[in-house]
């Protein structure tokens, strides 16, 4: 007896032979290049180095009249921009003399509002500190925090500098921005020399600094028993 399949049901039954038949040549097909179906072949394998290359970042740059300048940690020069103040902070006599003579004004102060004698004090440039004075440098100007130029001399136990400002006539009985008196500068830090050319100047003994106590007093509770000695012969009290 002969069976007629509809042709539709044919059909069907022909598709699904032929997609299984695919399916088993795509399976074998995997197998034999080693992967499976399910984990396709990457298309763009990521780099197997993890060096990053860089580029060089060109130094910062600041702009001075439209022009582009390298940006630097160098320490700014000690100077004002002025020969004269160079010349001082160098130690160059020679230098300062020329400059003097030409005209450089002598009692100019720095960046910083230190006179220049200020800076020849502070150095112990003892040649420079004459040359300033003979031209006229103030010897009773005052630096930048109020304290006379004659302090700094007294402070660093610049004895030279401290009788040339004394016979120029700086004030030895000026007072510090403490409100205390130079001598008691020289008294506190036992600058026995020094304390005994300001007394020999005239200064006065008896003074008292803003704590009210007397130069004696200072000079006992230092245990400066030579400047004790200096102040007593020179009429000192407790």
């Amino acid at each position: 007896m002969k069976i007629n399949y509809p042709k539709s049901n044919m059909v069907r039954a022909l598709s699904a032979i032929a997609v299984g038949l695919v399916a088993v040549l795509v399976i074998l097909a995997c197998r034999g290049e080693g992967q499976t179906p399910d984990a396709p072949a990457t298309l763009n394998p990521a780099p197997t180095s993890t060096s990053v290359s860089t580029v060089a970042t060109p130094a910062p740059t600041a702009a001075t009249n439209g022009v582009s300048t390298p940006v630097t940690d160098a320490a700014p020069q000690p100077s004002d921009g002025d020969a004269l103040y160079e010349a001082i902070w160098r130690g160059e006599v020679d230098a300062v003399k020329v400059l003097v003579a030409a005209g450089s004004d002598v009692n100019v102060v720095d960046q910083d509002g230190n006179p220049y004698l200020r800076e020849a004090i502070w150095r112990g440039h003892v040649e420079i500190a004459k040359v300033l004075i003979s031209a006229g440098a103030d010897v009773n100007a005052k630096d930048a925090t109020g304290d006379p130029v004659l302090r700094e001399a007294i402070w660093r136990d610049h004895r030279e500098v401290t009788q040339i400002l004394v016979d120029a006539g700086a004030d030895m009985n000026a007072r510090d921005s403490d409100g205390d008196p130079l001598l008691r500068e020289a008294v506190w830090r036992g600058h026995t020399e020094i304390v005994q050319i300001l007394v020999d100047a005239g200064a006065d003994v008896n003074a008292e600094d803003s704590r009210g106590d007397s130069m004696l007093h200072e000079a006992r509770f230092r245990e400066h028993s030579e400047i004790e000695e200096i102040l007593q012969a020179a009429g000192a009290k407790e």
